[in-house]
């Protein structure tokens, strides 16, 4: 077990290495951890005060029927046309 430890006396930079490469991992880990629940915190914020800002449920704009009087128009070419030819 000595002799996988020292890698034929190259284990002082070999472990320096796995060392600093779990180092800089674990930071690089722990801040992008802490970032992510800070944006989780704004997002939820912003939700709320984008639900204090508006008066109520939005209303979808939606045409009204035709009336009777058009939809038989529709039905008959030329009833409510002023340019169409009468004959």
């Amino acid at each position: 077990m000595a002799a996988f430890l020292a890698m034929g006396s190259y284990g002082g930079y070999v472990w320096a290495a796995f060392g600093f490469t779990f180092l800089v991992m674990g930071t690089l880990f722990w801040q992008s951890w802490r970032l992510a629940r800070k944006r989780t915190a704004e997002v939820a914020l912003l939700r709320e005060q984008r639900q204090r800002a508006r008066p109520g449920p939005r209303r979808k704009l939606v045409a009204s029927r035709p009336s009777d009087s058009a939809a038989e128009g529709a039905m008959h070419p030329g009833a409510g046309d002023p340019l169409a030819p009468r004959g």
